[in-house]
């Protein structure tokens, strides 16, 4: 319970926030799987195999809006800072003769990052009492995973990702201390990051049904002061294999 209340903690004091990664077992062409996860994120993961190699892999997820209210000389203001990710790739997966499954994928991931900051001093040359800045961002991304079958339907693998966003489209909240230091042209310098993930993950696949729970960490490039990334995720998840559940 401790361990969970960390990552729990940590989640919302972070820009970026990485969501669960889609690693479906994929066997055969018509395979069709959709997972649900929770905890750090809330993830909708979606698997289709058009041939005995390739499939389409598309997922949404969101790691909760932020709302900000304050008041400002008697007047009440509020502000939402979305986060929320899609992604839409193709991958190569294959199974091995002895069960082990490999998938490796490429696509395209878009959305929105928001973070609160409380009593931060210098944050970009200022001395804020509390805040809240967010951006939308675009990213082209490159992910591998490798299952092996341990029997009864288990599986244990170990999953990466490596994605490079760019962003754009900064809003912000904040309340100073000294407000006339406050410059309406607050821009980062450094608008991109290269961010890499790494997990391990323990699968169920049955039939129809299964349960997976994965634990990631990540890192990042971009070494400005605004920018950070939760480097501890946890997601755990049920998955459903619609081709058997509807016998496509």
């Amino acid at each position: 319970m401790y361990f969970l209340s960390v990552i729990l903690v940590f989640s919302s004091c972070n820009l970026y926030k990485p969501t669960a990664l889609n690693t479906p077992i994929l066997k055969e062409k018509g395979d069709l799987t959709v997972a649900l996860s929770t905890v750090n994120s809330t993830d909708l993961l979606v698997n289709y195999a058009v041939s005995d190699n390739i499939a389409i892999q598309a997922n949404v997820a969101t790691a909760y809006q932020l709302e900000i209210t304050s008041e400002v000389n008697g007047e009440e203001r509020s502000a939402s800072f979305p986060n929320y990710k899609y992604d839409i790739g193709l991958a190569y997966f294959n199974e091995t003769s002895t069960g082990d499954n490999l998938l490796v994928g490429v696509g395209y991931a878009g959305g929105e990052m928001g973070t609160l900051i409380n009593d931060e001093d210098d944050f970009v040359g200022l001395v804020l009492t509390e805040g809240a800045f967010g951006a939308s961002f675009n990213a082209g991304y490159i992910q591998s995973n490798y299952f092996i079958d341990i029997g009864d339907d288990f599986y244990f693998g170990i999953c990466g990702r490596l994605n490079y966003l760019t962003f754009n489209e900064f809003d912000y909240s904040f309340i100073f201390s000294d407000t006339s230091t406050f410059s309406e042209s607050f821009t980062p310098k450094d608008h991109s990051a290269l961010i890499g993930q790494l997990g391990a993950e323990i699968k169920y696949n049955g039939d129809k049904v299964g349960a997976f729970a994965q634990l990631n960490t990540a890192f990042d490039s971009n070494n400005e002061k605004y920018f950070t990334t939760r480097r501890l995720s946890l997601h755990v998840g049920v998955s459903f294999r619609l081709d058997e559940i509807f016998n496509f």
